[in-house]
């Protein structure tokens, strides 16, 4: 015997029994991962591969933006260990960043008054 073709309508159904539990209630999903603690790890990621200043900050908005949806969703969302990394990566690059400004400023003082005087006169 051969099976009759599905049709949309078919596969539809299938797809939504798939989503009731045997009761016919509907299944909530329990959780979803918080998309800006996705962005601020890799914009975190991305600081340390040479992004630095440019995406080590929107790294740490995005981190406590994140963690304050995370914490307001009661439980709705998960994903503070991301939030976590990106904030984490994104203090670390800005302080390496800082530190070495201001040790190419402090190193070459003299030049960087020098220039100060020529272009500002």
């Amino acid at each position: 015997m051969i099976p009759a073709p599905f049709s949309i309508f078919d596969l539809l159904l299938q797809m939504v029994t798939c989503l009731m539990d045997s009761t016919g209630q509907e299944l909530a999903p329990t959780s979803v991962r918080n998309s800006s603690a996705r962005l601020s790890a890799l914009l975190g990621i991305v600081s340390f591969l040479g992004g630095v200043i440019f995406t080590s900050i929107p790294a740490i908005i995005l981190g406590h933006m994140a963690l304050q949806q995370i914490r307001s969703s009661k439980g709705l969302q998960h994903g503070e260990d991301l939030a976590i990394v990106g904030l984490v990566l994104g203090y670390v690059a800005t302080a390496g960043f800082v530190l070495v400004v201001g040790g190419f400023l402090i190193r070459y003082w003299e030049f960087v008054v020098y220039f100060w005087k020529l272009t500002l006169g």
